[in-house]
């Protein structure tokens, strides 16, 4: 840890993380060079994130708090949300289209991306 109890904010935690050898923050740092194509018209605008707030678990999954009292959990490949709650699963959708791009699937209340099709080449005797 650093002098004074830690890290203050995303960038300081990623700083260090890489310099402990952290190949996530590397990524990190290296992909804030590059630059994306996102067409934010086409974005999904909303004010479901309004009052949101997040934190991060020991398993390193991030959960989202909705201001209507809904959750949201991400763990990376998939995210879930609360059941029968709507906002929920409007954020939850919202969040997907920005984690994954128009590649996602809803199945119940969990929120992942499309299986990409496989083509197998089996010899059929």
């Amino acid at each position: 840890m650093r002098k004074g109890g830690g890290c203050c904010n995303w960038l300081n935690f990623i700083v260090m993380k890489a310099e402990i050898g952290g190949e996530a923050a590397l990524i990190i740092f290296r992909s804030r060079n590059k630059k994306t194509s996102i067409d934010r018209k086409n974005m999904p605008q909303d004010n479901v994130f309004e009052g949101m707030s997040s934190r991060v678990d020991k398993q390193g999954n991030v959960l989202y708090t909705l201001a209507s009292g809904g959750m949201i959990k991400d763990m990376g490949k998939d995210l879930f949300f609360s059941k029968h709650d709507e906002a929920a699963q409007e954020a939850a959708e919202q969040l997907a289209w920005r984690k994954f791009g128009r590649d996602f699937v809803i199945e119940g209340n969990r929120v992942g991306r499309k299986p990409k099709a496989t083509h197998l080449n089996k010899v059929v005797s």
